[in-house]
């Protein structure tokens, strides 16, 4: 019966289906569901997936999915899992997903164990690369190629390149300042740094908040997290909504205000 019941459902995925709105406006019970029946036998996993993929280019969507335990999932036992014959399925979603910044912030970090005739690495991205590289002359899983994960690396590189070189080159020994006072004094000059419009998308560009966000995870010290939690909003303040309303403003308006 959930078999027949997913099958029916993919049609009516693509956005160009009226249901599309429909299925958008249940997204946290239907990305529910759907993620579930990943995890089920090959033919409903299949229709799963195919339904996400067609789903997955919207942000609502994308929100739902960004869960650290299906990503997991979806990498360790779908794609890079021997025995699954849906990793290429498993790539195109990938593809839709990592295009959220938060989402690609966790693919970068995820690490799982070394793979038996894959890899020795335990970082998802190199685990991923290793697996393309076999897939093209069919090494690893012959009945698929791994086409798909080529735009995975694209768009997670592109958001590395624009972190400053600096921090794109760290070694994964790096470690924190360990010095309280020190990580509140630099967060509070990006807080100096948020005031003007243009520190702010200076920072924003640089992806200052990929690190600090990746920071205030491990963070454990009460002060730092308060000043860690001052740059984001600032940094993911709506500027378009602020100027939009400033501009709604009617000088009347003004007028009246000083005369009152």
């Amino acid at each position: 019966v959930r078999q027949i019941a997913i099958h029916n459902i993919v049609s009516f995925t693509p956005n160009s289906s009226g249901l599309f709105p429909v299925f958008l406006k249940h997204a946290k019970t239907l990305c529910k569901d759907l993620k579930d029946m990943v995890k089920e036998d090959t033919a409903i996993a299949h229709d799963a997936l195919r339904s996400l993929i067609n789903l997955s280019g919207e942000a609502v969507i994308c929100a739902e999915l960004d869960d650290e335990t299906f990503i997991k999932y979806l990498i360790f036992d779908v794609i890079i899992l021997k025995t699954n014959i849906l990793a290429d399925l498993g790539s195109m979603l990938l593809s839709n997903m990592c295009k959220s910044d938060n989402i690609a912030t966790k693919i970068l970090n995820l690490t799982g164990k070394p793979v038996e005739g894959l890899t020795t690495t335990t970082s998802a991205i190199g685990q991923l690369a290793d697996i393309f590289l076999k897939g093209a002359d069919k090494a690893y899983k012959p009945q698929c190629n791994f086409d798909f994960l080529a735009s995975v690396f694209a768009t997670l590189a592109a958001d590395m390149e624009k972190m400053p070189e600096d921090i794109q080159l760290l070694p994964p020994t790096k470690k924190r300042e360990v010095d309280t006072h020190l990580r509140v004094l630099i967060l509070e000059t990006l807080v100096l740094l948020t005031t003007t419009r243009h520190g702010r998308d200076y920072l924003r560009e640089k992806m200052t908040y990929r690190v600090i966000q990746k920071m205030h995870e491990v963070e454990t010290e009460d002060q730092v997290q308060e000043v860690t939690e001052q740059v984001v909003n600032m940094l993911m303040r709506d500027e378009a909504r602020e100027i939009k309303e400033i501009q709604e403003i009617k000088p009347e308006d003004d007028e009246d205000a000083i005369t009152e």
